[in-house]
Order: structure tokens, then sequence, then C-alpha cells
């Protein structure tokens, strides 16, 4: 015996009773009986059976097509159209509530059969994927949640490791330039000592100008691998100088020409904001050396509206969407980290034989 509920809506008694013995019969359990379309839709929700067979036309305020797209709203159950003639527009009407197939009038137990079952079995089928759909989207929603999660706590061990970073950049540049600088320092001092003493020994005073040399090239190189870890003028005279400063520095190590504009003229921000800025165009500026091929550079800071907007814009061949994109650029992904750590946005766009152009705009707290 089937376990199904089914629930017959028919304004013909006599139909009614033919429809119940048949189905009966087949071992089909009837629920109950509504001879209206408002009587269908209470006793279905009342009942809640598995089906309902439905007669399209019913005497009454509603037909059947209105009350099966009720109960379709309501139950969410499928039901079978019962009818014996049925012009176009209302075989359109019953289409557009989703019917889960049709029977002619008079029926036969065969078709009757076959019809429930097709329609049952779609029906659970329709259900098992929209629970398998719902969990699917349950899964996905929790998996989101939790990489968007670990996104966040990756972008915050980025941006801590960034602090880090500086820190440590910046007491090894401090005690690279004042441990090894004097020390180079009063080395020179002691060779010129050495040398006043000795300045009658021509020997000595050619082996003199040799180690002065070494001491002076030592005391150039201190200076420059303190200023690349940490510029003491981005902590003693702030961004503007010290992009100003890097800019010539770029031009004289690479003989590319390098312009800055700031606006306004002097701009002072916080260390850490200051210290991403700088970065960001020291990243660019490093970018341009290796990969554009250019001969000019056009920079510019400019502070307006809450935000501190920095592009650098060269005149090289233009960077493709393919390298902007490149996950083994490192240089573009740090770029891209440290204007996520302030919430910001970044433009990366290239022109063939024309030029590439980075556009970063930071939030500046109040």
């Amino acid at each position: 015996m089937a376990d199904e509920k089914i629930m017959i809506v028919e304004d013909e008694g006599i139909v009614i009773l033919h429809i119940r013995k048949a189905l009966e019969s087949l071992g089909y359990r009837v629920a109950g009986a509504a001879t209206s379309g408002e009587d269908a839709v209470a006793k279905a929700s009342e009942i809640r059976p598995d089906l309902v067979l439905m007669d399209i036309v019913l005497k009454g305020r509603s037909d059947g097509i209105d009350a099966a797209e009720k109960i379709r709203e309501l139950l969410n159950i499928p039901v079978i159209y019962l009818t014996s003639h049925a012009d176009e527009g209302t075989l359109e009407r019953a289409k557009a509530t989703e019917p889960f197939g049709y029977i002619v009038k008079p029926m036969r137990e065969r078709d009757l059969r076959i019809a429930i079952e097709f329609a049952l079995y779609k029906a659970k089928t329709e259900e098992e994927l929209r629970r398998a759909r719902g969990n699917l989207e349950r899964q996905v929603k929790e998996q989101t949640a939790e990489l968007i999660k670990i996104n966040e706590q990756l972008h915050d061990l980025t941006a801590h490791l960034h602090t880090v970073s500086e820190e440590e950049r910046k007491r090894i540049a401090r005690e690279i330039h004042d441990e090894m600088g004097q020390t180079l320092t009063a080395l020179k001092f002691d060779l010129a000592w050495i040398s006043d003493r000795y300045k009658d020994d021509e020997s000595f005073s050619e082996r003199k100008k040799s180690m002065m040399k070494l001491v002076d090239s030592a005391i150039f190189a201190v200076k420059r691998i303190s200023a690349d870890l940490r510029p003491d003028v981005l902590d003693h005279l702030g961004l503007s100088a010290a992009i100003e400063w890097y800019a010539l520095e770029f031009s004289k190590r690479t003989d590319i020409a390098c312009g800055v504009t700031f606006l306004p003229g002097e701009i002072v921000l916080d260390g850490t904001l200051s210290t991403a800025i700088f970065r960001i165009f020291q990243e660019s500026l490093t970018n341009v050396a290796r990969h554009a091929g250019a001969t000019e550079v056009k920079a510019c800071l400019e502070l307006k509206d809450g935000k501190i907007m920095l592009s650098v814009e060269d005149n090289g061949r233009g960077i493709s969407e393919g390298e902007i994109d490149d996950r083994q650029s490192f240089g573009l992904i740090g770029i891209r980290e440290r204007v996520r750590a302030f919430n910001g946005e970044l433009k990366i766009s290239g022109v063939p034989n024309k030029g590439t152009t980075v556009e970063v705009s930071l939030p500046v707290a109040g």
C-alpha cells in the first residue's frame, strides 16, 4: 500500500466517487475532497496532502488553476490537472502554475497510476535537489565566510609583517649608520694622523691613499645601505622630502629622469601611512627600472578630500594585462598588500609603447 495522501478537487460528486474508488484500488489514501477552489485551498492547508488532483473547471469565484497556484505557493506540493476539455488560453494559464501532469476525463486507472507515480517521483526528485542545493549553498556560504575570515587574518598578518619589517629595517639601518659609520670615520681620522706622522715615507704615502679610498668607499656603501633600508630623511624631514630625495637618487642611479609634483607643497602624514606611501613609490620606481624601458617618470603626490593619492607614470613599453595579474610579480603584490592594509584603492594600467601608470589612493585618518 502506498503511504501518499491524495486530495481530490472536483465539483461533481459522482466523479469524486469514481476517482476515490480508482485511487483506493491502486493503493493510495484519499485524504479528502473539495468541490470549489476556495474549499480546496482551505482543506489542503489543513490536511497537507502529498498530491492534489485538481479539476480545471470549478464552480465558484476561483477555478482550478487559481486554486492550484495558491496551493503551490503555500505548500509546494504537486498538482495534477483533471480536464475533459480546455481551450488554448486555459491551457496556457495552467502551464504557468507548473502542473505535474494532465489527466483527461473520463480517466483510466492505468493513466491515473502513471500520472500520480510520475508526479510523486518528480516532486520527490525536486525536493531532494532543493535540499541538496540548499546544503551546497550553506556549505559554500560557510566556506566563503571562513575564507573571508582567513583572508582578513592574512591581511592583518601582512600588515603586521610590514610594520615589523619597517621597525627591523629602521633598527638595522640605525645600527649600520651609527656603529659601522662611526667606526669607519674614526678609522679615516686615524689614517690621516698616521699619514702626518709618516709623511716623509713615500712608500707609505701610496699605501695611505689606497687605504683612504677603501675607507671612503666603505663609508659610502654604509650610507647607501642604511638609506636603502630606511632613509633618515623620511623620519626626520617627512614624506615629501623623502620622495623627492629618492626620486633624485633614482635618477642618478638609472639615468631615468624623474620629476615629482606635490599638492600641496608640503604633505605631512603619520609615520605608518608615510612609510606605506614611500614604499609604494619606491617599488613603483624599482619596477620602472627593471621592466619598463622608460626614459622618463612623472609622479604626483596629492592630499585632497581626506585621501592621499600617488600616481607614478612612465613612458616605457606599457604593462600588459597578463603582467598586471601575474602572481609571480611580487613587486605588484607588495603594492597591493600595502594598499589593502589601509582599505585603499589601486589602479594599474598600461598602453603599449606609451607607458604604465600606477595610481594609489589611501584614506587619511581624521
